[in-house]
């Protein structure tokens, strides 16, 4: 088996190339900077290592409320069980909760990351389906804004 050395007009081919996607790097001045710690941009560094850096910090889920709102239609003692069989609540939180929501309109049941507050509710949502299907209705999710 030969080996192929490349030629000098072959060398100075790539080295152009090489060198024209340094300039379009540097103009775009994703070869001077690297992101620290800190979030800071500065320093050499390519657009490899920012990329690295940045994929290396964990991304927090973004969180939801789950509210319990006030039906009248409702029986309390549903309201209770459903606290209970989705979100795992004691008998005396889910009290306190449903006499909450009663008197002022709402409740905050739980903060959770919303895929989990969703699964939650929608399991909520099931009970009520099969047992109350007024109560379909009384959990409600909001998005937690980042302030």
């Amino acid at each position: 088996m030969s080996r192929r050395f490349l030629d000098s007009g072959e060398n100075l081919a790539l080295s152009a190339v090489a060198l024209l996607a340094l300039a379009g790097l540097a103009r775009r001045g994703s070869l001077l900077r690297r992101v620290g710690d800190d979030g800071k941009a500065y320093g050499l560094g390519t657009d490899f290592d920012v990329a690295l850096m940045e994929e290396a910090e964990p991304e927090t889920p973004r969180e939801c409320q789950i509210w319990l709102l006030n039906a009248e239609d409702v029986d309390g003692y549903f309201v209770f069980k459903m606290l209970r069989h989705a979100f795992g609540i004691t008998d005396a939180e889910s009290m306190r909760l449903g006499l909450t929501a009663h008197r002022q309109g709402r409740a905050l049941v739980r903060v959770l990351p919303c895929t989990e507050a969703h699964e939650k509710v929608a399991a909520a949502r099931e009970l009520a389906q099969a047992e109350h299907p007024t109560a379909v209705h009384i959990l409600d999710v909001v998005e937690v804004d980042e302030d």
